[in-house]
């Protein structure tokens, strides 16, 4: 794609302000501005992406030279760089683990906080699962709602790939069931919805517990996170939950 190859070109001139790179990006990308929505299409942007991971890939550059577009970009940017890194993850691992653990504290919006999570921390939770680990828990106990639901958040893509890891996936979501932020509650429904899909039994018997746990915060979360169950388990547990 013209446009990954422009943008690398001028992210390779050192004599270019990162401000200056990403206008001229910012530019080549106005053609995919779709008029219903006033957003450059994700397709589009994955695509970029992609092109400028092979790119950087093939040049043997290094991850940490990413930063400052990561700092100074926009969502359309940040998704771009999303989709290269996941091309990365293969190949420089831990480079990308200290990225992310700076550029997680960027993250302003469900967008590129659930981007990240599909496209890049979960290849590395299971790529380096006991550095990740720790790096998780660290998250979910953040002061940073947006950190928190990024730990989260990371659980759906982790359990389809790793449809055995229902007993790991729950214990973390018990950390934050009693969480106050909308959006990390959002996260914990979505996650327990694609882990019925995978472990129904796990899941009922994880809400259940809650449900008679009496603490009348988890019951949005719980009645979201029901609906992938099979339809004769969400009657058992709406009992539960209705009391």
């Amino acid at each position: 794609m013209e446009i990954a190859n422009r943008f690398f070109k001028n992210f390779m001139d050192s004599g270019k302000d990162p401000k200056e790179v990403i206008s001229k990006l910012k530019e080549d990308l106005e053609y995919f501005r779709t008029e219903k929505s006033g957003l450059i299409t994700t397709s589009a942007l994955n695509s970029v992406g992609k092109e400028f991971g092979n790119l950087i890939l093939q040049n043997g550059i290094r991850v940490d030279n990413l930063k400052d577009l990561w700092e100074r970009g926009d969502r359309d940017v940040k998704i771009i760089l999303i989709s290269a890194l996941e091309i990365l993850t293969k190949n420089f691992t831990s480079e990308i683990i200290n990225f992310v653990l700076e550029a997680a504290n960027h993250i302003d919006n469900w967008e590129i906080c659930d981007q990240m999570a599909l496209k890049v921390t979960v290849h590395l939770l299971i790529a380096r699962r006991k550095r990740m680990e720790s790096i998780i828990s660290k998250w979910l106990k953040s002061n940073n709602f947006w950190l928190r639901r990024l730990a989260i958040a990371t659980i759906p893509p982790f359990i389809r790939r790793k449809p055995d890891e229902s007993v790991f996936c729950l214990k973390l979501i018990d950390q934050v069931m009693l969480d106050d932020s909308r959006e990390v509650k959002k996260a914990v429904a979505w996650a327990l919805r694609e882990i019925s899909k995978k472990d129904g039994t796990a899941v009922r018997e994880f809400i259940v517990k809650w449900a008679r746990s009496g603490d009348k915060r988890v019951l949005s979360v719980l009645k979201q996170g029901i609906k992938k169950l099979p339809p004769e388990d969400q009657e058992t547990v709406r009992i539960y939950i209705t009391k």
